[in-house]
Parts: C-alpha cells; structure tokens; sequence
C-alpha cells in the first residue's frame, strides 16, 4: 500500500506525536532512537518497513490535530517539545521524509540553537527546498502579468492533482488542473478535487462542458433530495468532508513550506546524509543533486542512491537500499 492510501485511509483519531514504529529488540535497545518527521501526509505508517530494519530504535513524529501548522517554524516548536520531553538528554538522532526533511532540519535548527547535540540529521529524498522547487516551477511557467488570484489558482490547482493522485491514477490530467484553475475560490477547488477523488465529478473532452453548465443545478437537485437521502449517501457526505479538510490541510503544508526561509544565515553544524532517488525529481525547479544541503550545514553532505521513485524507495523491495543507507550513516555517527 503506498504512502498516500495508507494516509488517506487512516480513521482513528491520532492522539501522540510519536510512534513507535517497530518492535524494540535487544540489539538496538542501547543506542540512541532515530526520530523520522512525517511526509506531506502528516502519517507515519508509510514509515514502518523502514523502521523495521533499522539497527536503532525508530520513533515516528506524526501529525495530530493538536499539531500547529501556521508555519514550519512553529510545527518544528511543537516537535521539539514532544521530542525533548521523550529523551531528555544525550544527541539527538533526526530524519524526515520527503516533506519531513524540511521540518526535520527546522527542528535541528531550533535544537542546536538552545544547547542540544543532534548527531545525525538523515534527508530521505527531501531537503528544506524539495517542495518548494515544486512550487518554483509551477510559477516559473507562468506570464509575468499574471494576476495574483490568477497564480493561486494555478499553484493550487498543480498542488490538489497530485492530492488526487494519491487516491489513484488521475484520467485526463490536463483537463481536470484546468477545471481546477477555472474556480474562483480555494473552497471550490477543493471541492472539485474531492469530487474527482469520489467519482461523483467526472471530467472528460465531452463532460467538461455539461459539468461547467450544470454544476449549480446539480447541487440544487442535491440539495432538494436532502429529505430522502440513505444512509450511503451520509456516509459519503462524511467521507467528503473528510477529503476537503485533508485537502485544505495538505495546501496549507505547501504553503508553510514556500514561506519558509532559514533565517539569521544558520547552516547546520554537521554533516547531512541525503538518501535520494536515482532518476531527478519530478516537477521540481533546478534542485542540485544534493538538493541545495550543502549550502545549509557547515559539514558534508553524504549523497546514497537508493533504489525507486519517490513514492516507491519506502516500499519492498526498494526500501532495502534505504535500510541500507540508514545504517550505515547511523553507524558513522556513532562510532
């Protein structure tokens, strides 16, 4: 199952930001934990196979609703504050996925500033630019007389096809980002990306039209049938709902993460190691091939090739290449 369904899939609530992520033997009972920050998703569970054959104990940092998303600055705060009141001493062991690189770094960077050790900083395929390259090359396509709301539009819409990927393979893409494009609000397009990932909005060359014309009459039937809906339809309703509060959750993650810059010129004093995909990253603008880390610590950057793709590197039987890597790096730390 892949990162993204086991995300979009999760119903119990979840309560505490860290998780062990795989049972604890005797052979990694003595050295210090690995802490890995969750993905865009805000879920851990994608994580599992890695901890799994990892040589150390493995804590997952998961989003929960009490985690403040405003800006990375203050979501890495409320992390170390979870962190620091589970291991209250001794060097501090970070990694981040994806995403999680850029609040795992914010994180080291708030650590080191009040005192503490981190000892292993661990970017597996992400960097504090990953997505924000993303972003980059989104407007970097545009007109340079584009309006403001006209830019937004185009981001997010860019933002909410891949959050409809991540339910499954998205038929006709160009045609739905421009759907997208055509709302005038956040709130529609988010709603329109739900309704592609239920199946209740379908795009086509021959449907496009009809939808754009008919789309207030088809909520008006919706609405007038409110007496007799059944029990699926609230359920659907739920579901909906659901998926729109991801959705706005997931923008605004992209959103905190464009804002972000490391301020007062901090470089992490250390070394990073980078995991990263073989192939480039897609979608992004001009990422180095060390994902512009080495301007961001005072150390070496230590680059591992690892097996699959972004979404693949963490699933079997590619993640055996990170396990690998993860071990490694962990092992030069502590020696």
């Amino acid at each position: 199952m892949s990162i993204d369904k086991i995300f979009l899939t999760r119903t119990v609530p979840v309560h505490s930001a860290l998780e062990k992520l795989a049972p604890f033997t005797r052979k990694c009972a003595v050295t210090p934990p690995l802490y890995i920050v969750h993905p865009i998703t805000g879920s851990v569970k994608i994580l599992h196979q890695l901890a799994g054959g990892l040589h150390v104990r493995c804590y997952g940092i998961q989003k929960t609703a009490q985690t403040p998303d405003t800006s990375v600055e203050i979501m890495a705060k409320f992390y170390c504050r979870t962190l620091t009141e589970h291991q209250k001493t001794g060097a501090y062991h970070l990694a981040g996925y994806s995403y999680g690189g850029l609040i795992a770094f914010e994180m080291a960077r708030q650590l080191q500033q009040t005192g503490k050790r981190v000892a292993a900083l661990i970017m597996l395929d992400g960097s504090p630019n990953y997505v924000k390259s993303q972003i980059v090359a989104t407007r970097t396509g545009l007109a340079p007389d584009c309006s403001p709301q006209h830019v937004t539009a185009v981001v997010e819409s860019h933002l909410l096809l891949y959050f409809i990927s991540m339910y499954g393979p998205v038929r006709e893409p160009e045609l739905v980002r421009i759907v997208l494009e055509e709302q005038p609000t956040q709130e529609e397009r988010v709603a329109a990306a739900v309704g592609v990932t239920l199946g209740t909005l379908q795009i086509n060359s021959q449907a496009r039209g009809r939808w754009l014309g008919l789309k207030s009459k088809l909520e008006q039937g919706r609405l007038s049938d409110k007496a007799k809906v059944s029990v699926s339809h609230v359920a659907q309703d739920v579901i909906s709902l659901r998926r729109q509060q991801k959705a706005v959750a997931f923008l605004q993650a992209a959103h905190i993460a464009e804002e972000y810059e490391v301020t007062g010129g901090y470089r992490f004093e250390g070394n990073i190691h980078l995991m990263r995909i073989q192939s480039t990253p897609k979608h992004c603008h001009s990422l180095s091939p060390d994902y512009h880390l080495k301007e961001l610590c005072t150390g070496t950057v230590h680059v591992h090739y690892v097996n699959g793709e972004h979404e693949s590197m963490m699933e079997s039987p590619h993640v055996e290449s990170v396990i690998a890597a993860v071990n490694q790096s962990l092992e030069s730390v502590m020696d």
